[in-house]
């Protein structure tokens, strides 16, 4: 059977879960998933250009599934009154091409860039010794990294519960 996943499933879900722990286990998964790369099938991803914005369409697969995702970049929509970026996607299954998943993806994809933002401030720490975030410096060493890891996941945590605060607002503004 085919699921889907509307905003609705999404943020209850993230409001179920939590936006903490939501972003720490997207960042976990991006972080196994970068650590197998290579077994991934990855395409260039497909843009459709016009004055207005682009539209691009990316895929990926490894031995088991076969995922896309369609999202826009449209800045001249906040003039119209509508969203100026919307995604959605699938997952199939590789051996049977079956559908396993449907879902929009406009909050997931914010999550996830707050994660991969989490996940590459911790692979770059050690390359810069002071590392400057919201209102404060602090130094990153070592045996601190974590700690200052799991604070700017938090930051960017709560940057995130705000903006899914306004979901009902993203919900009626259907068009």
């Amino acid at each position: 059977m085919t699921r889907f996943l509307d905003v609705h499933d999404t943020s209850r879900l993230i409001a179920r879960v939590g936006v903490p722990r939501f972003v720490g286990e997207l960042v976990d998964a991006l972080r196994a998933d970068y650590l197998r790369w290579n077994d991934f099938d990855k395409s260039p991803r497909v843009a459709c250009h016009s004055h207005d914005g682009v539209i691009e369409l990316m895929s990926v697969a490894d031995s088991k599934l076969f995922a896309f995702k369609y999202v826009n970049g449209h800045p001249v929509n906040a003039d119209r009154g509508m969203h100026t970026v919307m995604a959605f996607g699938a997952l199939a299954d590789v051996d049977t091409g079956y559908p396993v998943l449907l879902a929009e993806l406009t909050l997931i994809t914010a999550l996830r860039t707050a994660a991969t933002s989490v996940l590459a401030r911790h692979w770059l720490a050690p390359l810069f010794p002071r590392i400057a975030r919201p209102a404060a410096p602090y130094y990153l060493m070592p045996h601190t990294s974590r700690a200052a890891t799991d604070a700017f996941a938090a930051w960017l945590a709560g940057l995130c519960e705000r903006a899914l605060r306004d979901v009902p607002e993203f919900l009626s503004r259907r068009t």
